[in-house]
This record gives structure tokens, sequence and C-alpha cells, in this order.
């Protein structure tokens, strides 16, 4: 079987902000045109993300006020932004903070988040630099392998992909659901559930340091299982 790997082109058709409630949701649809793998890094909220044979890529973002803006009188935090970029056959979803001075105890450096690195934390000690919840809601083409991993104050959902899977998550759950491909997840304190809707013919990895695993394979599967607790 031969594959054809092509360039991203990204096409922005919509863009959607809407506010209820103190909640604004950002609401973006793109034709990823030939997109390999998505990958994805939320350090501050939850990501879930459906499979479906359409050939466009929708998204939703909703932004919640953290503790650390309310909690700082007339302070309004700069909100972040959301970007999609391509390095070689990769898409990343990127999330931008606004450059912020250093006006209070939540706020100690300026900090501008990069596609895929550490800059969420400032340079004096482990305080947050956003002052927003970030939650993910995504449909995608089904046959997209997918990088994603989230930190604080979300599970992670992802349901009918065909793709490979490298699924992190920090303090929250990841669940798989009628998955296909290669499986790699990891979380330090959560659950992991994964189903099998085929049978993967790669090795997958499934691995939490406070929580419990669960996986259901289809009927037939051939492997070998090594567990480490």
């Amino acid at each position: 079987m031969t594959t054809i790997r092509k360039f991203i082109y990204v096409l922005v058709f919509l863009c959607l902000i809407t506010t209820v409630e103190g909640q604004e949701s950002i609401q973006q649809n793109y034709d990823p045109a030939g997109a390999t793998t998505l990958r994805l890094e939320n350090l501050n909220g939850s990501v879930k993300i459906v499979g479906s044979d359409a050939p466009t890529l929708s998204m939703e973002v909703r932004l919640t006020p953290s503790e650390y803006e309310v909690d700082v009188p007339d302070y309004k935090a700069p909100k972040p932004s959301f970007t999609f970029s391509q390095k070689g056959e990769t898409l990343f979803l990127n999330i931008i903070l606004p450059e912020e001075e250093s006006n209070n105890d939540f706020w100690r450096e300026p900090v501008r988040r990069n596609p895929w690195g550490s800059d969420w934390w400032d340079n004096s000690g482990w305080e947050p630099a956003y002052a927003y919840q970030m939650d993910f809601t995504l449909i995608v083409p089904k046959s997209l392998d997918l990088m994603i991993s989230t930190m604080n104050n979300g599970d992670i959902h992802i349901r009918k992909m065909e793709g490979t899977l490298d699924v992190k998550n920090q303090h929250g759950d990841i669940h798989l659901e009628d998955v296909q491909g290669r499986v790699r997840t990891k979380t330090f304190h959560g659950d992991i559930s994964v189903s099998y809707l085929r049978n993967p013919s790669e090795d997958s990895f499934f691995k939490t340091f406070n929580g419990e695993i669960f996986t259901r394979f289809q009927k037939g599967v051939a492997a070998k299982m090594t567990f480490l607790s």
C-alpha cells in the first residue's frame, strides 16, 4: 500500500466568538487539506476529540476565567488566541498568550506561549502564567494521527479515530473509545480506559502512576501483554 503525504494548507472558513455568563466560546472551521498529524498541548483544561468522515476540522474552545483573574480587583488578564501552523507534515494547534507586565503576584514575568514548548510557567517559581481555563472540543478527520496532552483541570476524551494516538495527561483521566490504531497513553494522577473498534496491528502502551487501567479488545486479539505495578 502506498501512502501519499501532502503538505498542509490551512483555510479559515469561520471564526465565531460568543460569551455566556462569564465564559467565552471561540469557534473556528478549517480545511486541513492533507494533514497527517494534529498536535495540541493544553495545560489548563480538557480536550475532547471526535473522528469524522468529513474532510474539514472544526474547533470550539470554551474560555473560563480562572481564580487568578477573579481574585485580583479590577484586573483583566489578556485572553489567549489560537492559530494553526505547519512544520513538516504536522499541524500544530497553537495557544498564544499575550505578553503581560509584572503587576501582581500571579504575573511575575512576561510570557509568550510557543507552538510546542514549555513557556507556560514564569521564571521565578511554579506560579501559573495563565488566567483562563481552556476546554477544547474538536471534530477532525478520523484518519489523522493525534499527539494530544493537557496538565490541569481536565480529562482527555477521544472517540472514533483510526490513526495512531499519543496521549498524555498530568492530573486527569484519559478515555479512548472506538479507536483502531496504535495507542500510547500516560497519566500521573488519573485512570485510563481504552476500547478498540478494531484491534491494533502495532504495539500499544498504557501507563498510570495513581489510577486504574481498563482496556477492551475485539475477539480474536493475539498479543503478548506485560504488566508492571
